[in-house]
């Protein structure tokens, strides 16, 4: 039998979510694929010279276009109108399949000439607190007890650009006790604490590959702690949609 190729699979299929939601491969077991489907050089190999269609929605929530065709795309495949979107601004995106339905809805980030950013809502797991029912030995009435477990919930992350430390994440859980996560990248405050201070120094991704004063920087990277911390998560607090009332945060929540 010879090999089909994506196209001929997308025409006969007639429509790709179709093809994917009715997909007879069963349940998906994480990371979906082994590790490796033959050898090495092949996945190499196919990685340049062909193409795949799969479904990643089931543990993946970023999605990065990129290109001149971005927003083009964007319009192609979402009933929304891009009219006036300009870089630094967000807005809900609702994606719909070839024959207008519905699929989802998430946030499309604008975050430069030719680059967009769309996050969906994920799903991780999270230690929460569930209500269960128990009975009374005694009497025999029922009632309702507070258990501390983990549960698939759903997340909503805000990207952000800090001036002090750069791209960072704020991660809110949507259920009880709704927790939140705060990632920075460390490198990221002392390339731009360097800068200010006038030290030079060649960049990477998250290292530097030198730097004209050592010891300067030495003492920047030691100098970071809680109360820089601190200090961020209440500066994007303010900025944030906050859900909480003033009566709210002088009961105590945060």
């Amino acid at each position: 039998m010879s090999r089909q190729s994506l196209e001929n699979l997308l025409q006969t299929a007639g429509n790709p979510v179709k093809l994917l939601r009715n997909s007879q491969l069963g349940a998906y077991v994480y990371p979906v694929v082994p590790s490796e489907y033959s050898n090495w050089r092949d996945e190499q190999r196919a990685w340049r010279e062909s193409a795949v269609l799969f479904d990643q929605s089931h543990h993946m929530a970023e999605l990065t276009v990129t290109g001149p065709d971005a927003l083009k795309l964007m319009s192609y495949t979402t009933i929304n109108s891009f009219n006036n979107f300009t870089p630094n601004k967000a807005k809900q995106m609702v994606p719909c399949s070839y024959d207008g339905y519905v699929i989802g809805d998430g946030i499309l980030f604008h975050l430069g000439p030719n680059e967009l950013l769309f996050v969906g809502r994920a799903q991780e797991k999270a230690w929460v607190f569930r209500t269960q029912k128990r009975r009374n030995p005694a009497t025999g009435a029922e009632y309702l007890w507070l258990t501390r477990a983990t549960l698939q919930v759903n997340y909503f992350y805000f990207y952000c650009v800090d001036e002090d430390f750069g791209p960072f994440f704020i991660k809110f859980c949507s259920y009880f006790p709704y927790g939140a996560k705060l990632c920075i990248n460390g490198n990221h405050w002392a390339q731009r604490q360097a800068e200010k201070a006038g030290i030079g120094f060649t960049p990477l991704d998250n290292a530097f590959a030198a730097v004209d004063d050592v010891p300067a920087l030495q003492a920047i990277c030691d100098s970071l702690g809680e109360d820089h911390i601190r200090a961020l998560l209440a500066k994007w607090l303010r900025i944030l949609p906050y859900p909480f009332t003033e009566d709210d945060t002088a009961a105590g929540y945060r």
